[in-house]
């Protein structure tokens, strides 16, 4: 696994992949006409807070139903839930030949590894929406990719993954 240090933006518009599964950063969410403009057929889906959602409506949202935690709790009460914005391509695959219990759209998985990157997804969840909505050697670019969780998840499920970070101390 291999992140590179490249600005969001620059790889989005650079690189080629086919699909784009990222958690940006929720104060700076992308235009999501931008980047269908540079995945016109594959998914592309975005973690997202559920009050500051991208700027298109989404074909499904899916839900991250978080650990309890005392974090964040300064200024209001914690939230648990984290949304998942699924933005369907033309040509994109949806695959249902996994267990029922991974369609219900709300996910409970939990991070088992020691802390590391302050918004860290479990690879477990990732794998589910690779699984799900990417096809065996497929490319998945993450271009916010942290600690490298989706990358993780695509090259344990056949994909080819790409990942860019802007803060050099996650490319790796």
């Amino acid at each position: 696994m291999k992140i590179t240090e490249m600005d969001a933006a620059d790889a989005i518009s650079t690189l080629t992949y086919d699909h784009l599964i990222s958690d940006p950063p929720y104060d700076a969410m992308p235009d999501v006409a931008t980047l269908r403009k540079y995945c016109p057929n594959g998914n592309i889906i975005l973690f997202c807070d559920p009050l500051k959602r991208p700027n298109a409506q989404p074909d499904e949202i899916l839900y991250w139903i978080k650990s309890p935690s005392t974090k964040n709790t300064t200024k209001r009460c914690s939230r648990f839930v984290e949304e998942i914005m699924v933005y369907r391509g033309k040509t994109a695959p949806f695959n249902n030949d996994l267990h029922w219990s991974v369609y219900t759209g709300v996910f409970t998985d939990t991070l088992i590894v020691p802390n590391g990157h302050p918004w860290q997804k479990p690879v477990s969840l990732m794998e589910k929406l690779i699984r799900i909505y990417t096809n065996p050697g497929e490319v998945v670019l993450d271009p916010y990719a942290g600690s490298g969780a989706t990358l993780k998840a695509a090259e344990a499920s056949g994909r080819v993954a790409l990942g860019t970070d802007i803060d050099v101390k996650w490319c790796v």
